[in-house]
């Protein structure tokens, strides 16, 4: 089952992660040629018995076979690919592969699970930005079932100047409110070097849903367990230093997790004095 997990980012202004994208993801490349398959196999390679049916745009691929793309320049800060699939009677799963033309290992770009209406969905390029692939994609429909693949692209970058570690980026929503949505895998991000804001001793997000998070700044790291309601996370800065990178690792459990405010500065705590300081909630 295709979990999420959505992180909606605070204002640049206000939030140490200053790269964070304020608008929609930027498309640096359409796919390779032919992507979304309006004519029919030309460039592709179908590998399998079953016949290959054309849909206009795309193809239906009745049983176990493998489609490999044309030639793919991976832009640098390539971050994202999009595959848009369906799977008319669901119970499919489609692995995604990328075939170096360099040679070498195809490497497991994700494993994604098409379901009755057609969605494009994101797997991880990050690792192979500056170079030239073929996309290898690998149904395996249930018996008697197929799947339809209408397009491989664009090739996106959700959070310029990011470093996507582990894990597909989606980034989607309102201008201000951008969230980040990705398959169960964990996902794993570096921010920018960011100014630490004045007087600042700690970043802060919010976590809900189910999963567990760790966060740090160049301090000790801060390790959160997602909830159904909202938290509030505190990742420590360092002493010294004008600039700190936030390190994010979320593992969403099978109902998902979301974080949002990252990088808020922390408000100063509270000095309480008296048997209640640090009691915690009543």
């Amino acid at each position: 089952m295709l979990t999420t997990l959505a992180l909606v980012l605070a204002p640049a202004a206000a939030a140490a992660a200053a790269g964070a994208p304020a608008a929609a993801p930027v498309e640096l490349a359409p796919g390779p040629p032919n992507g979304d398959l309006s004519a029919g196999l030309a460039g592709w390679e179908a590998l399998g018995v079953e016949p290959v049916v054309p849909l206009g745009r795309g193809v239906r691929v009745h049983g176990n076979t493998t489609l490999v793309s044309p030639p793919l320049a991976l832009p640098p800060g390539a971050q994202t690919l999009r595959v848009t699939v369906r799977a008319p009677a669901g119970g499919a799963l489609l692995e995604v592969r990328a075939r170096p033309e360099a040679g070498g290992p195809e490497v497991r770009l994700g494993e994604l699970e098409p379901g009755r209406a057609r969605r494009s969905l994101p797997v991880g390029v990050a690792g192979l930005a500056g170079t030239t692939v073929r996309i290898v994609i690998d149904p395996v429909p249930a018996l008697g079932t197929s799947v339809e693949v209408h397009r491989v692209g664009p090739v996106t970058a959700p959070m310029p100047r990011w470093r996507v570690v582990t894990g597909a980026l989606e980034v989607a929503g309102a201008r201000g409110r951008r969230s980040v949505r990705v398959a169960d895998a964990p996902l794993e991000l570096v921010s920018p070097a960011v100014r630490r804001p004045r007087g600042a001793r700690e970043l802060t997000l919010q976590v809900r849903g189910d999963g567990l998070l760790r966060a740090r700044a160049g301090a000790r790291p801060a390790v959160a367990r997602a909830l159904a309601r909202w938290r509030t996370v505190r990742v420590a800065l360092p002493r010294r230093g004008a600039t700190a990178r936030l390190r994010l690792r979320a593992v969403p459990g099978p109902g998902g997790m979301e974080l949002r405010r990252i990088g808020a500065p922390a408000p100063a705590r509270a000095r309480t004095t008296g048997p209640s300081a640090g009691s915690g909630s009543r």
